[in-house]
């Protein structure tokens, strides 16, 4: 969609833009109260003087955009890529921004509500009263002329790079201890079918996309099911009724004028799922003339379940560690070394069971 269709469709009345693909779109000076850019990429677009009131930013990658004097009043800007954004007298206030974003705002552009004003002590007795709490926020309308504010400090939590054991302690345990549980489950499926080494990579690998791309953390359950089917022996007809799946959405979906990123992203997703649909089935069920039995190879299948489920739960300690202030890097140590532990233990578990 070019900058011209998508005005068009704004001027209509339409608000909702989620996922869309406007880099580099000139929107200098554009009328976009209330617009919905939720997930959508916006990277390298101009939005010099624009007006984007109380628009919806969330998870939006924004990465050097051009936001030069834009009011962004109101605006929800949680978990957007900030990185190389120029800010230049933006309108920030009433913002919404995630702690671990806040290290991308300049300071002179951060909102007064993300700092905290330190009193010092003056000889004049104030005429206002200050709180006794010195990390309270006051509205600078209502510090009294009297107290010296000091360089403000942000209340945005430390970004963590290099992890150390207080980091480790405070990792969100549940969904990651989830995660490890999946890839034990994909790891016994790899010890019974008596896989090399070079399996077990290729399914640990699954856990890497999201170094490459955090947007994929959601891709993590069926590219670590794909990875395993492919390391025991998919099916031939399994990839041919996949690649046709796969070529006819691409194609409808560019027809409705999706993005090549987003059309190949949502049809990798749903030509990974009828993949693993067609080899679930054939673990569930084998068929004897008319007669259709289930399988003595059922419980392959429901390890396999076992094993999306928990990559899928697991999943969401990307968003919380993301939150608590954790860097991509070091998201990404977590969600590798977790899943290196969950397969060396299923492994074992695997080659036990079947010795």
């Amino acid at each position: 969609m070019n900058v011209a269709e998508f005005l068009d469709l704004y001027k209509t009345g339409k608000r909702n833009f989620k996922w869309i693909d406007l880099r580099h779109a000139d929107l200098r000076g554009a009328e976009l109260v209330g617009a919905d850019f939720s997930r959508a990429n916006l990277s390298h677009a101009q939005f010099e003087q624009a007006n984007l009131f109380t628009a919806n930013l969330y998870k939006a990658n924004l990465s050097h955009a051009n936001f030069t004097g834009a009011n962004l009043k109101k605006a929800n800007v949680r978990g957007a890529q900030l990185e190389g954004i120029v800010w230049e007298q933006a309108q920030l206030d009433g913002a919404q921004f995630s702690p671990s974003d806040i290290e991308h705002l300049p300071e002179a552009v951060r909102p007064d509500e993300l700092r905290i004003p330190v009193v010092e002590s003056t000889a004049t007795p104030l005429s206002t009263p200050v709180p006794d709490n010195p990390e309270a926020t006051l509205p600078r309308s209502q510090i009294p002329a009297s107290v010296t504010l000091s360089r403000p400090q942000t209340l945005a939590t430390p970004a963590y790079t290099r992890l150390t054991l207080q980091h480790w302690t405070k990792l969100p345990r549940p969904p990651l201890a989830l995660l490890i549980l999946g890839y034990v489950c994909l790891g016994i499926l790899l010890g019974l079918y008596q896989t090399g080494v070079g399996a077990g990579l290729l399914v640990w690998s699954s856990a890497l996309i999201v170094a490459w791309d955090e947007a994929l953390v959601w891709f993590l359950p069926v590219c670590g099911a794909i990875a395993t089917l492919v390391s025991i022996g998919l099916s031939l007809w399994a990839l041919l009724f996949a690649g046709l799946v796969l070529l006819t959405l691409i194609v409808s979906l560019k027809f409705l004028g999706w993005s090549w990123r987003k059309a190949l992203s949502d049809s990798l997703w749903v030509a990974g799922i009828a993949t693993l649909f067609i080899s679930s089935a054939n673990w569930l069920f084998a068929g004897y003339g008319r007669t259709v039995i289930v399988s003595g190879r059922f419980p392959m299948a429901i390890l396999l379940f076992l094993g999306i489920g928990g990559l899928g739960l697991g999943a969401i300690g990307w968003v919380e560690m993301k939150t608590l202030g954790y860097t991509q890097r070091a998201r990404s140590q977590v969600f590798a070394i977790s899943a290196a532990v969950g397969l060396l233990i299923g492994l074992c578990m695997g080659h036990i069971l079947v010795s």
